[in-house]
């Protein structure tokens, strides 16, 4: 059995391949994702969105098999979910000191779509692939608007560095 014959290997983490479901269709190609980890040799990478195992590939190893991910729930959930995390991306943006870029807003998007649509082949799921390929499209627009409102925002207000890291900077400023 593959899993005992790494239980003795000097591996930190171990990584599985995952694909995720999207209105009843399998979407993407399979990504290796880390999902088994000693937690007495891995920290985590402090990060906004998707905190994930901070280590090495050389130190991962590829287990066998698949991890079926069931994450959509609705159309309203995936918005819901992806306008959280642009607001985090674009804080991100802003605590890492990264400038607006008008041409990241205008070619960003659309290459996001192309990407997602051709190159990984989301045409071929029909109206969930499409879908999918438009709301990857959306969340770099959204996520490139926002960093450009947020900064303007700071620039009038000077949000607290603090507010930043806890994620509240934009909730805050808007309301």
């Amino acid at each position: 059995c593959e899993r005992k014959r790494h239980l003795t290997d000097d591996g930190k983490a171990y990584a599985v391949d995952r694909i995720g479901d999207f209105m009843g269709r399998w979407m993407g190609r399979k990504e290796p994702l880390v999902r088994l980890y000693n937690r007495k040799r891995v920290q985590f990478r402090d990060t906004l969105v998707h905190e994930i195992p901070d280590v090495e590939a050389a130190q991962v190893v590829k287990l066998q098999g698949e991890l079926l991910h069931y994450g959509f729930r609705s159309i309203g959930d995936h918005i819901r979910r992806f306008n959280r995390h642009t607001d985090l991306e674009a804080e991100r943006l802003v605590a890492a000191g990264k400038p607006f870029r008008p041409l990241r807003l205008l070619f960003r998007p659309p290459a996001r779509f192309l990407h997602k649509d051709f190159w990984q082949g989301f045409y071929r799921k029909g109206v969930p692939g499409l879908a999918v390929a438009v709301f990857w499209g959306l969340y770099e627009f959204l996520a490139c608007l926002k960093h450009y409102e947020l900064l303007r925002i700071r620039t009038k207000t000077k949000p607290q560095e603090e507010t930043l890291k806890e994620g509240k900077a934009y909730a805050g400023a808007i309301h």
